[in-house]
């Protein structure tokens, strides 16, 4: 589970989820990377176009999506890149797979960085 408490964002397994009034909370899964590290994930090989949210230690929301359309991204391959160092996810969840994994962003002044590529940063 994604949520939002009083501004902060939280990633945690629905099982450890126990907060009674979040501001916003959204199920999704699996957890691709728990308290800095990639978890271990049935079938970690299996590709599809994938999107989901991280957050970082400083507490900034990283919302991504991929584009590599076929044969798609494994799971394996976004815990690499989240795990790389500029990034410092803490929590990642994977929110959806398949062609339904879209995402646009209207350019405004509370996105630093709309568009980014992971693999041009160096």
């Amino acid at each position: 589970i994604f949520y939002l408490k009083n501004r902060i964002p939280h990633i945690t397994h629905r099982s450890q989820f126990s907060e009674p009034s979040p501001d916003l909370a959204l199920q999704a899964g699996p957890i691709l990377i728990a308290n800095g590290k990639p978890t271990t994930l049935n079938n970690p090989q299996i590709t599809s176009r994938r999107s989901g949210i991280a957050i970082t230690s400083k507490k900034e929301v990283i919302i991504f999506a991929t584009l590599v359309r076929f044969p798609g991204t494994s799971f394996e391959q976004i815990q690499n890149l989240l795990s790389m160092p500029e990034l410092n996810v803490t929590n990642a969840l994977n929110l959806d797979g398949g062609g339904s994994s879209q995402l646009y962003l209207k350019e405004n002044s509370l996105i630093k960085d709309s568009v980014n590529d992971p693999l041009s940063i160096k």
